[in-house]
């Protein structure tokens, strides 16, 4: 019981879920793809989905209230279906594969590597 207060506390308290580039999102990301997480690498896991989940959460927002208008395309078509893991070891991939792209946001690589992961129908 006093391990998982603690747990919780640590994830609570020390995920950074903030990325300003792609930078800091690689460092938080970089664990996504261990088998095994020590526990000073909880934080970085957490703050990696939560920022990927937010930065998601608020692209599919945007499309719904923009569905209607003509010009707009969706940019990401996995609303359904995609979990957390996944979704931070498609992030982690795209980082790896695309160094030259880490002065971006993160928001921006967030997307395009979600994009890129299942593309919309055209």
């Amino acid at each position: 019981m006093t391990k998982t207060i603690f747990v919780l506390l640590v994830l609570l308290f020390s995920a950074r879920a903030f990325a300003a580039d792609g930078n800091h999102l690689s460092e938080l990301c970089s664990v996504a793809d261990k088998q095994e997480l020590k526990s000073d690498e909880l934080p970085l896991l957490t703050g990696c989905i939560n920022y990927i989940n937010g930065v998601l959460d608020t692209q599919i927002m945007w499309q719904s209230l923009t569905e209607n208008e003509h010009q707009h395309k969706k940019s990401i078509c996995a609303e359904e279906g995609i979990n957390p893991m996944q979704s931070a070891k498609i992030v982690a991939k795209y980082l790896r594969d695309n160094p030259d792209k880490l002065h971006w946001t993160g928001a921006a690589l967030v997307v395009n590597a979600i994009h890129l992961a299942f593309p919309c129908p055209k």
